[in-house]
């Protein structure tokens, strides 16, 4: 299911923005401060699991996403006076139903007696005209956001184990945090192919070579683009192990974690793209283009298609690079979005 809508009210408080979609590849440029990486920001935090912070919550007052099929994420945001929010319910159905919540909980009394400051968040799912439940929602859409800005890591308590013991070997960033738990996902995701062919051998049916290409050929691909990617530094990408290893041009074997910041960035990026399986995904990607060579930037469109040539891709970006091979058609400056 793919994204044809997004609507953002109040911007900072200064504009409105109304962005129609491409069903493949659409590119968001402007200058800094523009608000690309706002419009991301608010966009990924209202996706289940919901995760506005109040530093979000201050910046729009309305974000809408609408898909196909007649689903629709809204969120409004409100801060200001319970009085204000009446008048606002009173004349926007977006409100009414924060401030019904609101009402429920302060009590009559109190309603008719004070007034006082609201700070409210509040995220609906609908179907048509109907309400859904989140979980619904997260059934029917895929969406990914893949943000690569890297950065040294505080120590966090929910670490898993095998991270926890990667820290006390070596300093750790968010990218190499994204990266251990996308590596955990891809060991899954290798088990589950080897698990396919044990079922087919279960139930009696013959395995053939072909079969068996099938079955890893998007592992295969991957690869191969990864290899395609890293060959001008000399390095190979091992997928015989359980998790994939690199090799340098003198037979040395080292870890992902070991590698340039740009390998570990296009490395994370195929990795989502891979364990997509094919299907039908929604991916932000917020200026992909840092650390990355400028022959990467060119290919890197064509490249995340072929792996998954099912996702639309929402890409913000600085780098003229990344238009190469026809994409400039696809490209969006955030000020002609604004509306009214």
């Amino acid at each position: 299911m793919r994204l044809k809508q997004i609507q953002i009210t109040g911007l900072w408080q200064e504009c409105s923005i109304l962005w129609n979609l491409e069903s493949d590849v659409n590119i968001l440029v402007g200058n800094n401060g523009a608000g690309k990486s706002t419009l991301f920001d608010l966009c990924s935090t209202i996706i289940p699991p919901l995760s506005m912070k109040k530093h979000l919550s201050q910046k729009a007052d309305l974000i809408k996403l609408s898909f196909e099929e007649g689903y629709v994420i809204e969120c409004v945001n409100f801060m200001d006076s319970y009085k204000k929010l009446q008048e606002k319910a009173n004349t926007n159905p977006s409100y009414k139903t924060m401030y019904d919540e609101i009402s429920d909980d302060i009590g009559e009394r109190r309603k008719t007696r004070l007034d006082f400051s609201i700070h409210a968040s509040f995220t609906q799912f609908y179907h048509g005209e109907e309400l859904i439940e989140p979980e619904k929602f997260r059934k029917l859409v895929n969406i990914d956001i893949i943000n690569t800005f890297d950065s040294p890591l505080p120590k966090e308590d929910d670490e898993s184990s095998i991270f926890k013991e990667l820290r006390e070997k070596r300093p750790m960033s968010h990218l190499d945090k994204k990266l251990c738990d996308s590596m955990e996902e891809y060991s899954y995701y290798i088990g589950n192919l080897a698990n396919a062919i044990e079922q087919k051998i279960i139930e009696g049916d013959m395995i053939d070579s072909d079969f068996i290409k099938e079955i890893y050929s998007q592992k295969h691909l991957f690869g191969r683009i990864l290899n395609d990617f890293l060959k001008d530094s000399g390095k190979t990408v091992d997928l015989s192990k359980p998790k994939p290893e690199f090799v340098l041009s003198s037979g040395k074997h080292i870890s992902m974690y070991e590698l340039s910041t740009g390998e570990k960035q296009i490395l994370y990026i195929l990795l989502r793209i891979l364990l997509q399986k094919k299907n039908e995904f929604i991916v932000f990607l917020d200026e992909p283009e840092l650390s990355l060579h400028v022959d990467w930037q060119e290919v890197l469109i064509d490249k995340i298609l072929e792996l998954n040539p099912n996702c639309q891709l929402l890409i913000a970006t600085h780098s003229p690079s990344l238009l190469f091979d026809g994409w400039d058609s696809k490209v969006t400056n955030i000020k002609d979005l604004e509306v009214e």
